[in-house]
């Protein structure tokens, strides 16, 4: 008796589907607009190539914003910071190679200053040195950029980044 119950229950749900999209099931359906933000969160041990991170992971992310851009209509990507773990030179270089990849999309970015990406390391309220990250993202590498809205240095927090983008033609500024 369960196993007919289970059954009927079973092809009961697979006919009250109404798509197995994986945008249905966040809500989008089809024809309708939408368009997304990609999103990398803290990348310091890829980058610091520490507990267990490798740049593999980093660029595997990269490859996948890459291959899905304009399948996913992403309007924006944004790094939410921690790119290094100890906001050394050759930290700085990894996180550069892999991010500037991005450049080929078109697509704006823009990367948020974490605490690991200051001197002293995890202490920005003791004065920061933000010159590793202005050196490889900021107005050097971002300032021809139709959507690079420039940058603001304030004494609490080192750097603010403008950036500018318009996900179906809706201003984001």
């Amino acid at each position: 008796m369960n196993r007919k119950i289970f059954l009927l229950f079973f092809i009961v749900s697979i006919f009250s589907c109404k798509s197995t999209s994986l945008l249905t099931e966040y809500g989008i359906e089809k024809g309708d607009e939408y368009s997304s933000i990609a999103v990398l969160p803290d990348t310091q041990y890829y980058t610091a190539l520490r507990h267990g991170g490798s740049m593999q992971m980093f660029q595997n992310q990269i490859d996948w914003i890459l291959k899905n851009y304009k399948k996913e209509k992403i309007a924006y990507i944004i790094h939410l910071g921690d790119i290094t773990d100890h906001n050394a030179p050759s930290e700085w270089e990894r996180a550069k190679s892999t991010m500037y990849r991005l450049d080929a999309t078109g697509v704006p970015y823009g990367l948020a200053v974490g605490n690991h990406d200051q001197s002293p390391n995890g202490t920005p309220s003791l004065g920061s040195d933000t010159t590793q990250y202005t050196k490889h993202f900021g107005k050097t590498h971002f300032g021809n950029r139709p959507w690079y809205g420039g940058a603001l240095e304030i004494t609490i927090i080192p750097k603010h980044t403008l950036m500018f983008f318009q996900p179906m033609a809706k201003n984001f500024w």
